[in-house]
């Protein structure tokens, strides 16, 4: 007789697999021949001495039992499994039902738990040497999965060659949950359409990215977030803590015995969690696990998919993990940031001067961008004592490339340097996981200027890879209406119309052969990019706006110049960069000065841009035909689609290094 606490642990798994909605086995022996027959069958809830349970009928169900004997049943459990022989049992063709026996036998105590598969809709299958064999996932742990194959009349179960590795993939519609290579042990049935087989998958690492020489940076936080989830195969929500956290990824530990996470699995529906406050939604992929000779098992997993705003505030998090006085678009007050600007000489009385008359329209667009949320600006801030000491922000002012400006900082320097080297790793990271808005980055400089001359043009030098990052000289023209219109006519033989596919194709090939560089793709100057609308959209969803017109200026329908109308909200660069005419000669001989001044007059006053900045490329034109300039400008871009080599720059540039290339602590 069973005692009371072995009953109530027999009625309890019973009926926790009327709750999974899982099945247990029934063994049977035929009276008079012998051979045993294999049926599952659905236990009904039970609180009493006895057990009833319906036949789940698959293919295969003999037409009568009257024949058969019951000669054990077979319960499954997530550590072990418990044969019991029940001695009293009625069955027909539509239920069984039994006594609790006098006892419980205890089998399959397992290393590892096998966790029941939940999820509805997921599709198994198996794949080697160009056949699929179709099924369903019975139960996993994290070294394996058990797998029950079905519909095999069209390829034979003997097809699969335990000897060959085979290619396990988990899929629910169109979305892959889990593909990896495996080993596989066949259990086949007397049935010839279903048979149950053991997979091992044989990748305990699936890295999601190419190899990056400088890692994300990783901080320990305290108190550590959560990592929630929704488990694909068990469809229930899961909790572990975080060991360490990046941008990127971060690691979860978990026993082996139990463990829920296999590697290469991916996880659609996954949250950050700090302190249930802060919540980051995110799809994730499990890459990796520890040797299962060491327990706790730690779990390495990647971030794959996360929106801009939640992403941004990861890095933010870990950079001030790091350090406390770094910032990432933070709330700032516009009046303490242009104090900040004037203190640094950032903003000097001459450039002051100019946009004097201005000042509450750029008092509110920085009100704007540096107090409400936006998809097209970032700022960088050091701060000591709520002070700020350092400074750099950057804005998205073509499809996928930002410009870095307003780099500033007080004191001996040090405060930009980080700046710079949080913008670094920032752009770095982002772009993995949000490559379709960032592949270029901007920087606008004077020749003069010492330490960007050091860092930009330095790196350009060092790398010698115009398709990493390349310079570019402007003429720089604080005012179109400055310049004189020296004719009245355009000739006969002369056209001004918006640019063309042919257009841009032939500037393209021209500055390829002049210079080479990045600022014909990075400008959106290609006729695959030139009429993209994606940032005009981005500014007027933020309540800005930017637009740019096109203008192709040709002789007997030869392509002399392109000239670029910027119609951008004054405020947002303090040298109205972003509302500059900008002017490419094609032809120098052809455009003389008397050409260019009076097509920039005609464009200029069409478009109400009198007032606005003008930038001449190639800046030899404007010394060759004698046009009067303010300055000139380097143009820096960079391509961080292979950022390894900027950022390998970036740490030696600002010192002490470390092994992992990440500047001391």
């Amino acid at each position: 007789m069973l005692s009371p606490a072995k009953a109530n642990e027999l009625i309890n798994r019973f009926n926790v697999l009327h709750f999974q909605g899982r099945t247990f086995r029934v063994f049977l022996i035929h009276r008079e021949h012998g051979y045993p027959l294999e049926l599952e069958a659905v236990p009904v809830p039970s609180t009493g001495q006895s057990i009833k349970a319906l036949w789940s009928k698959q293919i295969g169900f003999p037409d009568s039992l009257e024949f058969f004997r019951l000669a054990s049943i077979m319960i499954p459990g997530q550590e072990n499994s418990l044969e019991v022989s029940p001695e009293k049992y009625v069955m027909d063709q539509d239920m069984i039902q039994f006594t609790l026996p006098p006892e419980i036998h205890t089998i399959m105590a397992r290393s590892r738990v096998r966790h029941l598969s939940a999820a509805q809709g997921l599709q198994a299958t198996l794949i080697q040497h160009s056949a699929r064999f179709p099924g369903e996932l019975l139960d996993f742990s994290s070294q394996s999965m058990r797998i029950r194959l079905s519909n095999l009349e069209q390829h034979n179960v003997y097809w699969i060659n335990p000897e060959h590795p085979v290619t396990v993939l988990l899929s629910r519609g169109e979305r892959t949950i889990y593909s990896g290579r495996a080993t596989v042990t066949l259990r086949a049935s007397g049935d010839v359409s279903q048979s149950v087989c053991v997979v091992t998958p044989t990748e305990a690492s699936t890295p999601r990215f190419r190899p990056k020489k400088f890692r994300a940076r990783r901080e320990v936080f305290r108190p550590a977030p959560d990592f929630v989830f929704t488990h694909p195969l068990l469809d229930r929500t899961c909790a572990l803590k975080i060991e360490s956290l990046s941008s990127l990824g971060f690691s979860v530990s978990e026993d082996l015995f139990d463990g829920v996470l296999v590697p290469g699995m991916i996880i659609e529906d996954a949250a950050l969690s700090f302190a249930n406050s802060l919540r980051l939604p995110c799809r994730v992929q499990v890459v990796n696990r520890t040797s299962p000779e060491i327990e706790p098992s730690m779990v390495g997993i990647a971030i794959i998919g996360i929106e801009q705003k939640d992403h941004l505030k990861l890095i933010s998090m870990v950079q001030q993990a790091n350090d406390p006085n770094a910032y990432i678009s933070n709330e700032v007050d516009p009046d303490a940031l242009f104090e900040f600007f004037f203190q640094t000489g950032f903003l000097y009385p001459h450039k002051y001067i100019e946009i004097a008359a201005n000042r509450e329209t750029f008092r509110q667009s920085y009100q704007r961008l540096y107090r409400e949320d936006s998809n097209i600006a970032r700022h960088f801030v050091y701060q000591s004592k709520g002070k700020i000491v350092g400074h750099m922000s950057k804005l998205r002012v073509y499809d996928r490339t930002w410009l870095s400006h307003h780099h500033a900082a007080l004191g001996n320097g040090r405060a930009g340097i980080k700046v710079l080297r949080n913008l670094s790793e920032y752009i770095s990271e982002a772009y993995f996981l949000n490559p379709d808005s960032l592949r270029y980055i901007l920087g606008v400089y004077r020749p003069d200027n010492k330490f960007p001359e050091r860092f930009f043009s330095g790196f350009v030098r060092s790398v010698a890879d115009k398709s990493l990052a390349s310079v570019d000289t402007f003429a720089y023209i604080s005012q179109a209406g400055s310049i004189p219109h020296e004719k009245e006519d355009l000739p006969g033989n002369w056209r001004i119309a918006r640019a063309r596919n042919q257009d841009l194709a032939d500037f393209r090939g021209y500055y390829e052969q002049y210079s080479g560089g990045l600022l014909a793709k990075a400008f959106d100057l290609t006729p695959a990019s030139y009429q993209n609308t994606n940032v005009s959209e981005a500014f007027k969803a933020c309540g800005f706006k930017r637009e740019r017109s096109l203008y192709a200026v040709r002789h007997n329908r030869s392509l002399k110049a392109l000239i670029e109308i910027q119609d951008t909200d004054s405020g947002l660069n303090l040298s109205e960069l972003t509302n500059a005419t900008m002017v490419y000669v094609l032809d120098s001989m052809m455009f003389d000065r008397r050409m260019f001044s009076f097509i920039l007059g005609l464009l200029t006053t069409k478009h109400q841009k009198q007032k606005h900045p003008v930038m001449v490329y190639p800046a030899t034109y404007a010394s060759e035909h004698e046009v009067p300039i303010d300055k000139q400008y380097n143009v820096w871009a960079l391509n961080i689609e292979d950022s390894n080599a900027y950022l390998e720059w970036m740490y030696r540039f600002c010192r002490g290094g470390d092994s992992k290339g990440h500047p001391s602590r």
